[in-house]
């Protein structure tokens, strides 16, 4: 921030619940809204609003909370139900929009950023979620997706017995993100582990996601754990890299984030850490 870099110009989809785009932390902040679930697009569960206040919200005068990239700005984009849940279509209808809005390729309406802090079990690694995901990213956009917290740990019930990195999280061309606490200390629920068939290993970087403080609905602040509030970290860096260098390719972004994260763990990559703890000193020097 001190070097200029708050986001300025950034765009960020946030797949999720919907946004509470009242809440004073995000008060102008969402600029577009769309709901492909059939409930409207405010936010009744609060895991979106939580997510979009780690991305780009700003205090406003109720704390001291500043998102990650404060000054950029969002997309709701409502995949996920009023009870928390959603269909693989509306998960894939929602990419599809955040890449190109008007279904029109030769315009440049979508946004560079989709995070998604959603997923589910599954068995098939070529799932649907998983190529539009691919397709995003072959256009430009850098996705960034919560592992899933299904780690071996401490298993959630919302897992039933599945371990892993939950899908879309296993897409190889997204930025993965698991979580870890204050103390830089894998988090118990944080997935990890070989995807795509054996053919690469997720987590690709953690983030902070026990305890995060952000908004939520009511127009409150409170603290929430899991890799969903870990990834929108990343989603954020992801803003200012892409202010400080715009026109970054996917590919270079998450190249970027891998290669200058602080080594936890086993050395090098693992199923724990992935490359590391993503250090934005190192990333924009």
């Amino acid at each position: 921030w001190d070097a200029g870099y708050t986001g300025q110009g950034q765009v960020v989809a946030v797949l999720d619940t919907g946004i509470e785009a009242a809440h004073p932390m995000l008060a102008g902040k969402v600029v577009q809204s769309i709901s492909f679930t059939g409930d409207s697009v405010g936010d009744a569960v609060g895991h979106g609003t939580h997510v979009a206040g780690i991305i780009a919200g700003k205090e406003n005068g109720i704390g001291t909370y500043d998102g990650v990239a404060p000054d950029a700005q969002l997309w709701n984009v409502k995949v996920l139900d009023n009870t928390g849940h959603g269909a693989e279509s509306w998960i894939m209808a929602g990419i599809n929009y955040a890449v190109d809005p008007d279904g029109n390729p030769t315009t440049e309406d979508g946004v560079k950023i989709i995070n998604m802090s959603l997923g589910g079990s599954y068995t098939d690694p070529d799932s649907p979620i998983v190529a539009a995901v691919a397709d995003a990213v072959a256009q430009g956009v850098t996705v960034v997706i919560a592992s899933g917290n299904c780690g071996p740990g401490c298993p959630s019930s919302d897992c039933q017995g599945f371990i892993g990195v939950e899908t879309p999280g296993d897409a190889p061309d997204a930025i993965t993100v698991g979580a870890v606490d204050d103390a830089s200390q894998w988090a118990c629920f944080s997935s990890g582990g070989l995807v795509g068939g054996g053919s690469s290993l997720k987590p690709d970087v953690v983030a902070p996601g026990v305890g995060i403080s952000s908004s939520y609905v009511g127009g409150i602040v409170a603290p929430l754990s899991g890799t969903s509030a870990a990834a929108p970290h990343v989603s954020g860096l992801v803003a200012l890299l892409l202010q400080a260098n715009p026109g970054t390719s996917p590919a270079a972004v998450k190249n970027l984030v891998e290669q200058t994260a602080i080594d936890f763990g086993d050395p090098g990559k693992d199923v724990k850490y992935g490359s590391g703890l993503v250090d934005a000193q190192s990333l924009l020097p």
